[in-house]
Protein backbone atom coordinates (compact mmCIF):
# COMPACT_ATOMS: atom_id res chain seq x y z
CA UNK A 1 0.00 0.00 0.00
CA UNK A 2 1.09 3.41 -0.84
CA UNK A 3 0.08 6.48 1.32
CA UNK A 4 0.38 10.16 -0.12
CA UNK A 5 -0.24 13.43 2.12
CA UNK A 6 -2.44 16.03 0.77
CA UNK A 7 -2.02 19.27 1.74
CA UNK A 8 -5.56 21.07 2.14
CA UNK A 9 -6.93 23.96 3.39
CA UNK A 10 -7.62 22.75 6.75
CA UNK A 11 -6.10 19.22 7.30
CA UNK A 12 -3.65 16.84 5.42
CA UNK A 13 -5.74 14.42 3.35
CA UNK A 14 -3.59 11.32 3.26
CA UNK A 15 -4.69 8.75 0.41
CA UNK A 16 -4.65 5.38 1.03
CA UNK A 17 -3.84 3.19 -2.52
CA UNK A 18 -3.86 -0.70 -1.97
CA UNK A 19 -2.23 -2.70 -4.57
CA UNK A 20 -0.59 -5.98 -5.24
CA UNK A 21 2.87 -5.64 -6.19
CA UNK A 22 3.88 -6.98 -10.20
CA UNK A 23 0.19 -6.52 -11.44
CA UNK A 24 -1.77 -4.33 -13.52
CA UNK A 25 -2.38 -2.51 -10.34
CA UNK A 26 0.93 -1.35 -9.88
CA UNK A 27 1.70 -0.67 -12.98
CA UNK A 28 -1.62 2.16 -12.79
CA UNK A 29 -0.44 3.30 -9.43
CA UNK A 30 2.99 4.30 -10.82
CA UNK A 31 1.76 5.44 -14.40
CA UNK A 32 -0.89 7.88 -12.35
CA UNK A 33 1.59 8.82 -9.51
CA UNK A 34 5.14 9.06 -11.25
CA UNK A 35 3.49 9.75 -15.05
CA UNK A 36 0.51 12.32 -14.24
CA UNK A 37 1.00 13.31 -10.64
CA UNK A 38 -2.31 12.22 -10.25
CA UNK A 39 -2.78 11.62 -6.57
CA UNK A 40 -1.56 14.41 -5.55
CA UNK A 41 -3.22 17.41 -7.81
CA UNK A 42 -5.81 17.25 -10.35
CA UNK A 43 -4.97 16.00 -13.53
CA UNK A 44 -6.43 17.91 -16.75
CA UNK A 45 -4.20 16.45 -18.91
CA UNK A 46 -4.34 12.98 -17.64
CA UNK A 47 -7.11 12.22 -21.32
CA UNK A 48 -4.88 13.39 -23.78
CA UNK A 49 -1.58 11.59 -22.65
CA UNK A 50 -3.98 8.23 -22.08
CA UNK A 51 -4.37 8.48 -25.28
CA UNK A 52 -1.15 8.93 -26.51
CA UNK A 53 0.04 6.34 -24.02
CA UNK A 54 -2.32 3.79 -24.56
CA UNK A 55 -0.98 1.34 -26.85
CA UNK A 56 2.04 1.40 -24.40
CA UNK A 57 0.61 1.39 -21.02
CA UNK A 58 -1.87 -1.40 -22.36
CA UNK A 59 1.14 -3.66 -23.05
CA UNK A 60 2.27 -2.98 -19.64
CA UNK A 61 -0.74 -3.46 -18.01
CA UNK A 62 -1.09 -6.92 -19.54
CA UNK A 63 2.54 -7.89 -18.29
CA UNK A 64 3.20 -6.22 -15.27
CA UNK A 65 5.81 -7.72 -14.51
CA UNK A 66 7.70 -7.14 -18.12
CA UNK A 67 8.97 -3.39 -16.82
CA UNK A 68 11.67 -3.13 -19.36
CA UNK A 69 10.98 0.67 -20.54
CA UNK A 70 8.24 1.61 -18.53
CA UNK A 71 10.19 4.05 -17.40
CA UNK A 72 11.17 5.40 -20.23
CA UNK A 73 7.23 5.62 -20.48
CA UNK A 74 6.94 7.13 -17.40
CA UNK A 75 9.51 10.00 -18.23
CA UNK A 76 7.38 10.55 -21.89
CA UNK A 77 4.06 10.95 -19.68
CA UNK A 78 5.98 13.19 -17.08
CA UNK A 79 7.10 15.68 -19.76
CA UNK A 80 3.63 15.73 -21.85
CA UNK A 81 1.77 16.18 -18.57
CA UNK A 82 4.29 19.51 -17.45
CA UNK A 83 3.94 20.51 -21.03
CA UNK A 84 0.51 20.50 -20.76
CA UNK A 85 -0.01 21.53 -17.65
CA UNK A 86 2.14 24.51 -18.27
CA UNK A 87 0.14 25.54 -22.14
CA UNK A 88 -3.50 25.28 -19.28
CA UNK A 89 -2.02 27.78 -16.97
CA UNK A 90 -0.72 30.02 -19.81
CA UNK A 91 -4.77 30.01 -20.84
CA UNK A 92 -4.63 28.01 -23.74
CA UNK A 93 -7.21 25.68 -22.60
CA UNK A 94 -8.26 23.86 -25.57
CA UNK A 95 -11.66 23.50 -25.22
CA UNK A 96 -12.16 27.29 -23.72
CA UNK A 97 -10.43 28.14 -26.96
CA UNK A 98 -12.98 26.70 -28.96
CA UNK A 99 -15.99 27.10 -26.89
CA UNK A 100 -15.02 30.88 -26.16
CA UNK A 101 -16.39 32.53 -29.21
CA UNK A 102 -18.64 29.93 -30.01
CA UNK A 103 -16.61 28.64 -33.28
CA UNK A 104 -18.34 28.35 -36.15
CA UNK A 105 -20.55 24.79 -35.26
CA UNK A 106 -21.68 27.05 -32.38
CA UNK A 107 -22.85 29.85 -35.11
CA UNK A 108 -23.94 27.12 -37.29
CA UNK A 109 -26.50 25.94 -34.77
CA UNK A 110 -27.63 29.03 -33.41
CA UNK A 111 -28.62 30.30 -36.56
CA UNK A 112 -30.37 26.66 -37.02
CA UNK A 113 -32.43 27.33 -33.83
CA UNK A 114 -33.01 30.69 -34.71
CA UNK A 115 -34.71 29.53 -38.12
CA UNK A 116 -36.95 27.07 -36.02
CA UNK A 117 -37.72 29.54 -33.96
CA UNK A 118 -39.60 31.49 -36.69
CA UNK A 119 -41.46 28.15 -37.81
CA UNK A 120 -45.09 28.33 -37.38
CA UNK A 121 -44.90 24.75 -38.20
CA UNK A 122 -44.95 23.13 -34.80
CA UNK A 123 -48.12 25.56 -33.87
CA UNK A 124 -49.95 24.26 -36.54
CA UNK A 125 -49.29 20.84 -36.22
CA UNK A 126 -50.07 21.31 -32.19
CA UNK A 127 -53.40 22.65 -33.17
CA UNK A 128 -54.26 20.30 -35.93
CA UNK A 129 -53.21 17.60 -33.19
CA UNK A 130 -55.72 19.39 -30.56
CA UNK A 131 -58.74 19.38 -33.24
CA UNK A 132 -58.12 15.35 -33.73
CA UNK A 133 -58.23 14.31 -30.16
CA UNK A 134 -60.78 16.82 -28.80
CA UNK A 135 -58.89 20.01 -27.06
CA UNK A 136 -60.35 23.37 -27.69
CA UNK A 137 -58.05 25.52 -27.96
CA UNK A 138 -59.03 29.23 -27.72
CA UNK A 139 -56.44 32.16 -29.28
CA UNK A 140 -55.74 34.72 -26.51
CA UNK A 141 -53.72 36.97 -28.37
CA UNK A 142 -50.03 36.52 -30.74
CA UNK A 143 -48.23 34.61 -27.80
CA UNK A 144 -51.29 32.92 -26.04
CA UNK A 145 -53.57 30.07 -26.50
CA UNK A 146 -55.75 28.29 -23.91
CA UNK A 147 -56.62 24.95 -24.40
CA UNK A 148 -59.56 22.57 -23.22
CA UNK A 149 -60.05 19.22 -22.94
CA UNK A 150 -63.51 19.03 -24.52
CA UNK A 151 -64.05 15.29 -23.83
CA UNK A 152 -62.85 13.99 -20.51
CA UNK A 153 -61.69 10.92 -22.23
CA UNK A 154 -59.43 11.37 -24.33
CA UNK A 155 -57.03 9.12 -23.49
CA UNK A 156 -54.75 8.51 -20.64
CA UNK A 157 -51.40 11.22 -20.18
CA UNK A 158 -54.15 14.41 -21.63
CA UNK A 159 -55.30 16.62 -19.10
CA UNK A 160 -58.86 16.76 -17.51
CA UNK A 161 -60.82 19.63 -18.27
CA UNK A 162 -60.04 22.11 -15.91
CA UNK A 163 -57.79 24.10 -19.13
CA UNK A 164 -54.20 24.30 -19.39
CA UNK A 165 -52.20 27.93 -20.72
CA UNK A 166 -50.05 27.13 -23.67
CA UNK A 167 -47.76 30.15 -24.69
CA UNK A 168 -46.10 30.21 -28.19
CA UNK A 169 -43.84 32.96 -28.89
CA UNK A 170 -43.51 34.03 -32.20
Amino acid sequence: MVVWIVSARRNDIQIHVPYLEKTAQSVLVRWYHEGLDAFEHTCPTGRAIYDSAYASLINYLAAPEETDGFDDLIKSCREQHEALKAQLEQGRDRLLEIHSNGGEKAQQLAQSIEEQDDDTNLIAFAMNLFDIVGINQDDRGDNLIVADAVRPHVGAGFPRPAGRRLYYHV
